[in-house]
């Protein structure tokens, strides 16, 4: 991309950061069929989830910067999922674009996705937690099993009516991201049974770092076309990279490069909102085997 550099300065970037997305590009480690079976669904279920909930954001908030963790969301239904039957079960297998999928086969697809973030990169670090907060309810024990067993989630009960409910939901949460997110909840309605949370805190050094020294000022460009000054990094290296004719794309590695930030750069005849619709598992997919 040497030769092609200004592109990148000129245009703003499209961050796909979705947590599927690398657990896809991932090479599977000797395992048994099925287990090797149940990660490959749980890579796609949540791909498939991950771009359908951003591109119904994209349209909800045109022209909003959006930042997501498709995983969070995922997990927090998955767990809704394990309590729900009939017409609400359906209506949450089709919000998760999995018609039809039994919650079992869920439930060993997120545990294994789950169990994979533990060990897929030493030098990287990534934790998952999963809570659900109660009020005045009573849990199925095989709720309570299935939810602890497939999403690690802890169970507690509290009152909402007590202004100490949302200070103990943000100290979990403070403790689970390492500090980073000071607090999650504000006011909690008294009226509220049960609140599920999910908290993803990541931490991972570049696998070549970026020197301090070539930040500079440069001018990044907004969509309406006005720019304004702002830091930026640079760095030359061989990195993997796909160049189509719709964008450029970059993958910058953590640690020992089996995590990724992937960032694409439309080009500036498609531009940021048509690269939104082309956004789908399919190409998703096609797009990580061709860099």
């Amino acid at each position: 991309m040497g030769k092609k550099t200004g592109f990148w300065n000129r245009m703003g970037l499209a961050a796909a950061c979705c947590l599927a997305a690398w657990w896809a590009a991932c090479s599977v480690m000797e395992r048994p069929k099925d287990i090797e079976k149940i990660s490959r669904l749980g890579a796609s279920m949540h791909a498939r989830f991950g771009l359908k909930l951003f591109g119904e954001l994209v349209r909800e908030y045109p022209g909003e910067n959006i930042f997501i963790s498709p995983l969070s969301a995922a997990m927090s239904l998955g767990a809704v999922y394990n309590g729900a039957g009939g017409e609400t079960a359906a209506e949450i297998s089709q919000a998760m674009q999995i018609p039809g999928t039994p919650v079992e086969e869920l439930n060993r697809a997120s545990a294994e996705l789950l169990e994979s973030t533990r060990q897929l990169d030493p030098q990287a670090r990534l934790t998952e937690a999963n809570s659900l907060w109660g009020c005045h309810i009573r849990f199925k024990p095989e709720f309570l099993n299935r939810v602890r067993r497939a999403h690690r989630a802890e169970v507690k009960m509290v009152d909402f009516a007590n202004p100490g409910a949302a200070a103990a939901i943000n100290a979990w949460v403070r403790e689970k991201t390492d500090g980073r997110i000071e607090e999650l909840v504000g006011h909690i309605s008294p009226d509220a049974v049960l609140v599920l949370l999910n908290a993803v805190y990541f931490k991972g050094d570049w696998s070549v770092e970026f020197k301090k020294s070539m930040t500079r000022e440069r001018s990044f460009t907004r969509l309406d076309g006005s720019t304004k000054k702002h830091p930026m990094m640079h760095q030359a290296g061989a990195y993997d990279h796909l160049e189509t004719d719709v964008f450029q794309a970059v993958s910058l590695p953590y640690g020992d490069g089996r995590m990724s930030l992937y960032v694409f750069v439309p080009r500036r005849i498609l531009g940021l909102g048509e690269f939104y619709k082309t956004l789908d598992e399919a190409r998703w997919a096609g797009w990580l085997s061709r860099f």
